[in-house]
């Protein structure tokens, strides 16, 4: 069976170029186990673009990578899922328009780095005697920044941060043999320790973890030292409606952060439960796909394990909780 959840933008769906309804409810829909299965998605709202997904299955199981969304196995069901892409909407900013300005001199030459919006957004540098630009970047998404002109490769490097339509975002660009390079490009938010970058970056979960990445200056590259996610104090924590809280529960396991585990427990059984015991129960998964109430002080946990790129097998577990903890977790 094939399930397309309900979604906040109304699309009809086609199946192989037949309609099989719309997303202002689930779709539920018998398939063939084996053979090509494409899906196309055309909004019911305006500035959004039409969609198409390909799914390629033999007995019941995806025998490729999807192309245009992900899909989840569970038992004899498979689950499809894709994000709509938005138009661009016309903005009212004259064009060009400076996001950011900064001069800066490198081995006595001075130049000037300009983030600016025409139709895209671009990082420029210019050599200001000549007034020309020799180097010109395209920056993907970012809606307003600041320039710092740093010293790790070169005399003179540019940490440049903003933000983009949704997350903070930051390009690290040096000069190197004559000529300048953006060696990184990443959503987060960054800061030189002495010649370490510094990144924290926020990975949207139960309780709003963060990941510290550690980059150091090597010869001629930044070397990534060391990645780990940021523990939490637990002391103030309120209690979380129970979804959250298994899903808090489900991702202290994945980020092996036994304390956290042991907060989301009933007292007694965080006696008891190990970190390595609960490890084991839930098995290898990349991450929480669902944390659904079924009926008061239980909710089912699908967990998401890879099975290659944007296909997964969803794993379910049943959690009961004691006052607002959870003290018991089943699964088939």
């Amino acid at each position: 069976m094939l399930h397309v959840p309900k979604h906040t933008i109304p699309q009809i769906i086609s199946l192989n170029g037949q309609i099989i309804g719309d997303t202002t409810q689930e779709i539920v829909c018998p398939i063939s186990p084996s053979g090509t299965i494409y899906l196309t998605a055309q909004p019911m709202e305006q500035g959004y673009m039409p969609h198409a997904m390909k799914l390629q299955l033999m007995q019941g199981q995806p025998i490729e990578p999807p192309i245009g969304g992900e899909c989840f196995l569970q038992g004899q069901s498979i689950h499809v899922q894709w994000n709509l892409q938005q138009m661009k909407k016309e903005r009212l900013t004259k064009y060009p328009h400076a996001l950011a300005n900064q001069t800066f001199f490198c081995n006595g030459q001075a130049y000037e780095a300009t983030l600016y919006e025409e139709q895209e957004t671009y990082l420029a540098i210019e050599e200001q005697e000549s007034q020309n630009a020799i180097f010109l970047y395209q920056v993907e998404d970012m809606t307003y920044a600041s320039i710092q002109v740093v010293s790790v490769f070169s005399e003179a490097d540019l940490l440049i941060q903003g933000k983009g339509e949704i997350e903070d975002r930051f390009l690290f660009c040096a000069k190197k043999e004559d000529r300048f390079i953006v060696l990184l490009d990443e959503y987060g938010s960054a800061h030189m320790d002495n010649k370490d970058l510094i990144v924290f970056q926020p990975l949207q979960d139960a309780l709003g973890h963060q990941r510290r990445t550690v980059y150091q200056f090597e010869e001629d590259h930044w070397s990534l030292q060391s990645e780990q996610i940021v523990d939490l104090s637990l002391e103030n924590m309120p209690l979380l409606p129970l979804e959250t809280m298994a899903r808090a529960f489900a991702q202290a396991v994945l980020y092996q952060k036994e304390e956290e585990m042991r907060w989301c427990l009933e007292p007694e059984w965080a006696k008891e439960l190990t970190l390595q015991d609960a490890t084991e129960f839930l098995g290898n998964f990349d991450f929480v796909y669902e944390a659904e109430k079924i009926k008061e002080e239980q909710i089912v946990l699908l967990l998401a394990a890879k099975l290659f790129e944007n296909a997964y097998v969803l794993r379910e577990f049943r959690c009961t909780f004691t006052q607002g903890r959870i003290s018991n977790l089943e699964t088939d």
